[in-house]
């Protein structure tokens, strides 16, 4: 059995883990994300504001150094229900970023980005979302 915890701090995710949870996940604010549409629109997931996110790719480059050398999984919330064309380009490259971290996976719900990683040939193992449509 696998059972899936998040976190958004990089002090929590020890503890997540040795309390069972062995796959994670997380959303992480980028700076560039913040500077160009939280005023706006708000986190680029589900998990909203600050206190619900790490804060930089770094962090989720420790949470997922740390998941790894206890045999857990990480993985990215990329959830918001849609994205506009004019986003992707931040979307992307936080999702390349992510990649090069290490991390398992995405947790992604729209079809629209699925297709834009496909397009800019971004493969990794990605879960629906519990927000995700038919």
């Amino acid at each position: 059995m696998n059972i899936f915890s998040p976190v958004d701090r990089v002090e929590e995710i020890e503890e997540v883990i040795k309390r069972g949870g062995n796959e994670i996940y997380c959303g992480v604010l980028s700076q560039r994300w913040s500077e160009k549409y939280t005023h706006t629109i708000g986190s680029m997931n589900r998990r909203e504001g600050a206190r619900a996110n790490l804060q930089r790719l770094e962090d989720l480059g420790e949470c997922t150094r740390i998941a790894h050398s206890l045999n857990a999984q990480v993985f990215l919330t990329m959830n918001a229900p849609f994205y506009t064309e004019a986003q992707y380009p931040i979307i992307l490259e936080t999702i390349k970023e992510a990649i090069e971290l290490g991390i398992d996976g995405l947790i992604v719900t729209d079809i629209g980005l699925i297709l834009e990683m496909k397009k800019n040939n971004i493969n990794t193992k990605i879960h629906i979302s519990t927000g995700g449509t038919v």
